[in-house]
C-alpha cells in the first residue's frame, strides 16, 4: 500500500542539493554481474488519492526479488515519474545526483534522481511519451548512477502501462479502489527561494503543488501564483559539456512539442554574462490545441559551477508574465554580479 508523502508528483523536491551518490543503487556495474531483479507476481495498477478522496495520480507498482518495488506514476497530463521503494535505505532526504535510464539496451534518458523520502528514490520525467512506450515493452530497465547501478527485468509491462494510461485518463471518474493516499503536508518554499521572492517585491504568493505545473513546463521543483501569473522554478546540476544555450533550448523545444501546437513565437530578451554565471531571457507566445493563447516568460540562469536554474511565468497577459520575470531577474543579476 502506497501511503507516504506526495513523492511521486512533487517531482524534484530538494533537487537544489547535490550530494554524493547513495548506496541506493546497490548493484554495481563494476562487479560485472549485470544481474536484473525479477518481478514477483503481477503489477498492481490504480489511482492514488488525496486525504479528502480527490484524484492525485495513478501508479503501476511491481515487487521484485531484490526486496524493492518499482513504482511508475502517471498524472492526468501524462507526466511520468519512476520511483524505487527500498526498505531501510536510509537515504538523505533531498539528496540528488544524475542518473541514466536505459531501457532495452539502446533507449536512454539523462535524468536526476532525488531522495524524496528516506526509503524512496524518485526520477522525474515530465510528459515523455517515447519513454512511456519504452516502458510498455518487455525487456529491461537499468538506472545507472555516477558510481553504481541497478536493473530490473520488465515483464507484463504492456498490460500494466495500458492500465496506467487508462487510469490516468479516467482521473475524474475512478471506479477502482485507491491503491494508496497522499499525505496532506503543508506546502513550503525553501528559505533561499522565499527570500528571493521577497526581495523581488512579492508580498503575497499562493503556493501550488509541483504537480500543478502547466503542461510543457515541467517537471518543476516549486510552483506558485501571483495575481494572474502562474510561476515556477526548476534547479539541478548539469553534466559536463552542457551550456546555457543547449539547456534553455531544450526547455523551449519541450514547450513547443507538448503544448504549442498552433504557432510558436519566441522573443529574445536580455542576455548577460556575469562573473558568477550567465542569463537568458525569452518570452514565448503560442496557441494550444484548444485555441487558447498563452504567454510564457522564461528566465534561464547557468552558474559557473554547473548549477542550472530556470524560471517560468505564464499568464494570459504578456505584460504580467514579463513583469514578474523581470522582478526576479533584477535580484538574481544583482547577486551574481558581485
Amino acid at each position: 500500500m502506497i501511503k507516504t508523502s506526495p513523492y511521486l508528483l512533487a517531482a524534484a523536491i530538494g533537487a537544489q542539493f547535490l550530494l554524493p551518490p547513495s548506496p541506493a543503487l546497490a548493484r554495481s556495474e563494476s562487479d560485472g554481474s549485470g544481474e536484473l531483479a525479477a518481478l514477483i507476481g503481477d503489477w498492481r495498477v490504480g489511482p492514488v488519492v488525496t486525504k479528502d478522496g480527490a484524484f492525485a495520480y495513478c501508479i503501476a507498482e511491481g515487487r521484485f526479488d531484490n526486496g524493492q518495488s518499482l513504482v511508475i506514476a502517471r498524472s492526468r497530463q501524462g507526466e511520468l515519474n519512476i520511483g524505487i521503494a527500498m526498505s531501510a535505505a536510509h537515504l538523505t532526504r533531498g539528496a540528488s545526483w544524475p542518473v541514466t535510464l536505459v531501457l532495452g539496451g539502446d533507449f536512454k534518458r539523462q535524468r536526476q534522481a532525488v531522495a524524496a523520502d528516506p526509503n524512496m528514490l524518485v526520477v522525474a520525467n515530465g510528459a515523455d511519451e517515447p519513454l512511456f512506450q519504452a516502458l510498455s515493452r518487455d525487456g529491461s530497465l537499468k538506472i545507472n548512477g555516477p558510481h553504481d547501478a541497478i536493473g530490473y527485468q520488465l515483464s507484463g509491462t504492456g498490460k500494466a502501462m495500458a492500465g496506467l494510461k487508462d487510469c490516468s485518463e479516467r482521473a475524474d471518474s475512478q471506479p477502482a479502489a485507491p491503491l494508496g493516499s497522499v499525505a496532506s503536508t503543508p506546502l513550503q518554499l525553501p528559505p533561499a527561494l522565499k527570500r528571493l521572492l521577497a526581495e523581488a517585491g512579492f508580498k503575497t504568493i499562493g503556493l501550488m503543488p509541483a504537480a500543478a505545473v502547466p503542461q510543457g513546463l515541467g517537471p518543476a521543483d516549486f510552483v506558485w501564483k501571483t495575481d494572474t501569473v502562474v510561476a515556477g522554478m526548476a534547479e539541478f546540476r548539469t553534466e559536463p559539456g552542457q551550456g546555457l544555450s543547449n539547456l534553455s533550448g531544450n526547455a523551449l523545444n519541450q514547450l513547443r512539442e507538448q503544448r504549442c501546437s498552433q504557432g510558436f513565437s519566441v522573443t529574445e530578451g536580455e542576455s548577460a554574462n556575469l562573473p558568477r554565471g550567465s542569463f537568458r531571457s525569452v518570452t514565448v507566445a503560442c496557441t494550444s490545441s484548444a485555441g487558447i493563447e498563452r504567454h510564457i516568460a522564461f528566465l534561464f540562469e547557468f552558474g559557473r559551477t554547473g548549477l542550472y536554474k530556470h524560471f517560468f511565468f505564464e499568464a494570459a497577459d504578456p505584460g504580467a508574465a514579463i513583469h514578474d520575470r523581470e522582478a526576479i531577474a533584477r535580484v538574481l543579476k544583482q547577486a551574481e554580479s558581485h
